[in-house]
């Protein structure tokens, strides 16, 4: 399987904003902060022998601060991964635009 893999897509869901205010809403929070399990998540990426590649989070816009910050977050915290396996083609194409 892990040579079909191209790119992995990632979200984060809160079951508490989707009971107290609706489905849509569970959607409408930060990386990390919601109700998903990302060590065993990734834990489980891992295991079938994917070495990184493409990662999307689907996350509100925002300033350069705050692409560094979901970056290190994906990074760091759930991949386990140096940090410029994601970072640093981002800001190549950010200093290129």
């Amino acid at each position: 399987m892990k040579s079909r893999i191209m790119r992995l897509h990632i979200k984060e869901f809160s079951r508490e904003n989707m009971n107290s205010k609706g489905l849509r809403e569970g959607f409408k929070v930060d990386l990390l902060e919601g109700d998903n399990n990302w060590p065993v998540v990734m834990k489980a990426v891992r295991d079938i022998g994917h070495k990184g590649g493409w990662l999307t989070a689907e996350v509100p816009g925002g300033d350069l601060t705050h692409l560094k910050k979901i970056s290190a977050q994906i990074s760091l915290q759930l991949l386990s991964l140096p940090l410029d396996i994601f970072l640093l083609p981002v800001l190549r194409v950010l200093s290129s635009g």
